[in-house]
């Protein structure tokens, strides 16, 4: 067994809270590995169950388990930003206490990185199954589409856009791939797994294997199930990081990576459209529909939310209007929140579709309503012109009638 001293070491560091019974699991699923070295670094965030009980008992077991426990809780984010900043070794993996390790993944994927520096991770599959331990899926959630082998940034970064982000847990990084983030390395709270690896994977090589490396298993107290509209400035931020990312790396055509990112944001928008356990303050839905309109592009939800922000007058101060400071005849707006006009843009936008939609509407009527009488015109000249016709006939009749009487 390789000791916690050895160089090129990886640490496993798990954050934690009251999941005594599915942290052990987690743990036992790493330190059943012994041909790499590795340690399990926990980082308790103040459990009140018996975790630190349980903790005691498996590190007397095994000398390549830490376990760090804070005074207080100092909330999920905090806690894994911490163990992430506590990373001081060659490779790290961060491990989710209700996930599990398979065996291989670890030694698997540690000597594919020894034997290549340049990459900057190892990524395995990771099963995703139900408490009953059927499994539903796999994250990526289209691994028929994911390419083997070492990928450039492109190469995986377009299927990475295109299909899904990859489970934490079965990711081998490179520590110093932390440096392309910087502290505090979870910029947008609840989706700052994406954000992390799209700023990571958009610049460096990995070597993707399809094989599972661990185990995400669905529960109710999941952290990623309570994501909401709320979170819609996170995923503002994210795209606006991946953006900047993506020019900066010079990865994609102009047209290519706008087709990749409308696919991505399509593929997420579920996600912030997700109505918060707790109703929105008129107050939170305007600067919420805000940040879906001028930052994701998603208007269908600023307007709903402008419309819940409108039931609170006070939600939109009013406008007041002074002479502009230059001296000319102008005036400029002032306002007592930053939100107030461009809420009312929004509302003015929704209200110019509604027109538009209407127009459209009745101009579609119209349009029927003129193809309707172009064929009632064009049956009423061909009933003029058979009748025409019928006419002429009788009129020759009559003439070749009389002329026959007069000659006789």
């Amino acid at each position: 067994m390789y000791k916690t001293d050895t160089p090129d070491l990886i640490t496993i560091i798990i954050p934690t809270y009251n999941r005594s019974a599915l942290l052990q699991r987690a743990i036992v699923s790493v330190l059943q590995e012994t041909r790499v070295p590795l340690r399990v670094h926990v980082f308790d965030n103040a459990s009140t169950d018996d975790t630190p009980e349980v903790m005691q008992q498996l590190a007397a077991q095994d000398d390549r388990l830490v376990y760090t426990r804070h005074a207080a809780n100092i909330g999920g984010i905090a806690n894994f930003q911490h163990a992430l900043a506590s990373v001081d070794t060659t490779y790290f993996v961060p491990l989710a206490d209700d996930d599990m390790l398979l065996e291989g993944f670890l030694y698997k994927a540690y000597t594919l990185m020894q034997a290549d520096p340049g990459l900057g991770a190892s990524i395995f599959l990771t099963v995703e199954m139900l408490p009953d331990n059927r499994v539903v899926g796999f994250w990526p959630c289209r691994p028929e589409y994911l390419p083997e082998g070492k990928l450039s940034p492109t190469e995986h970064m377009r299927f990475w856009m295109k299909y899904s982000h990859h489970g934490w847990s079965s990711i081998l990084w490179r520590a110093d791939q932390l440096a392309v983030l910087g502290a505090p390395y979870l910029h947008p709270s609840l989706p700052g797994d994406v954000d992390f690896q799209a700023q990571i994977f958009s610049q460096c090589s990995v070597f993707v294997v399809k094989e599972a490396g661990a185990v995400y298993t669905q529960h109710p107290g999941q952290a990623s199930r309570a994501q909401s509209m709320l979170e819609a400035p996170a995923w503002a931020e994210i795209f606006d990081r991946l953006d900047r990312r993506v020019q900066k790396n010079e990865l994609f055509s102009r047209e290519e990576y706008l087709n990749l990112r409308y696919t991505m944001w399509s593929r997420y928008r579920g996600v912030w459209n997700q109505a918060p356990a707790v109703p929105l303050t008129a107050q939170q839905a305007a600067r919420l529909a805000v940040i879906a309109a001028f930052r994701l592009g998603d208007w269908p939800l600023a307007f709903r939310l402008s419309d819940q922000a409108a039931f609170e007058p006070s939600a939109v101060p009013p406008i007041r209007m002074l002479p502009d400071p230059a001296g000319s005849d102008g005036l400029v707006f002032v306002f007592e929140e930053r939100y107030g006009l461009m809420l009312k843009v929004i509302q003015w936008f929704k209200h110019a579709i509604g027109i538009h939609k209407n127009l459209a509407s009745e101009m579609e009527g119209l349009r029927k309503q003129l193809d309707e009488a172009q064929v009632r015109e064009i049956a009423a000249t061909e009933r003029a012109e058979a009748l025409a016709m019928e006419a002429e006939f009788w009129k020759q009749r009559c003439l070749a009638a009389g002329l026959g009487a007069v000659e006789a």
